[in-house]
C-alpha cells in the first residue's frame, strides 16, 4: 500500500509540476532533485499539510540550484499549494552539508538570521513571507548518522513580526530528476 501511495505521490508531483508550475518557472529553469518529505513537526496552517514534496530547480548553465518548489495538499481546505522560491544564499557547514536558504521572490529585502535558520523579511507588511532552509547532507563528511539526506525548516507568515507564523520541519530522501538539456 505504501509503495502504491508513494508511486501516486510521485506521479502527482510530476503532473503538478508540468501543468501548474510550467507557467511560473522560467523556461530555462529545470527541476534537478525532489523528495517526498515526511512532516516531523508543524504549527498553525501547516498542521493539516500532507503529501509534502520539495523540489530543487536550477537555471541552465548555473553550477548550483537556483530555486525551490514546495508542493503540499491542505487536508483541511482540500486545496493543493504550490510555491516557487528563489535560493538567496548557499552555505556549507563544518561537516560539508549544503545549506540552501530560499524565499518568495517578491519578499527579498533583508536577510535575518534567527538561530539556525535564515529568513527574508518582506518589502512591506502587506507581503507574505515564505522561507525554507534546506540542509542537504548528500555530501556530508562527518561520520555521524543522519536519518534523512534532506532536512528542511519551512516558515510562512505576513508582515514583520513573525509571532503567528506557521512552521513545519520536514525531512526526506532526494531523488535525481533526469531532464533533457536543450542548447
Amino acid at each position: 500500500m505504501k509503495k502504491v501511495l508513494l508511486g501516486l505521490v510521485g506521479f502527482l508531483v510530476v503532473s503538478i509540476f508540468t501543468t501548474v508550475d510550467a507557467r511560473s518557472i522560467r523556461p530555462e529553469e529545470r527541476p534537478v532533485q525532489y523528495a517526498n518529505m515526511d512532516k516531523d513537526s508543524a504549527t498553525y496552517d501547516f498542521t493539516t499539510a500532507e503529501n509534502v514534496v520539495l523540489t530543487l530547480t536550477q537555471l541552465d548553465g548555473s553550477e548550483n540550484p537556483t530555486g525551490m518548489l514546495l508542493n503540499y495538499h491542505d487536508s483541511k481546505t482540500g486545496k493543493f499549494h504550490t510555491n516557487l522560491l528563489e535560493i538567496v544564499t548557499i552555505e556549507k557547514d563544518a561537516c560539508g552539508s549544503t545549506i540552501y536558504n530560499a524565499a518568495l521572490p517578491q519578499s527579498r529585502l533583508a536577510l535575518n538570521r534567527t538561530g539556525a535558520h535564515m529568513e527574508v523579511m518582506p518589502i512591506s507588511m502587506n507581503y507574505a513571507r515564505l522561507n525554507i532552509t534546506l540542509k542537504d547532507h548528500t555530501n556530508r563528511l562527518c561520520h555521524d548518522v543522519i536519518a534523512n539526506l534532506w532536512e528542511a525548516h519551512v516558515r510562512e507568515g505576513f508582515g514583520w513580526c513573525g509571532t503567528m507564523d506557521s512552521t513545519m520541519d520536514i525531512s526526506g530522501q532526494p531523488q535525481v530528476i533526469d531532464s533533457i538539456q536543450l542548447n
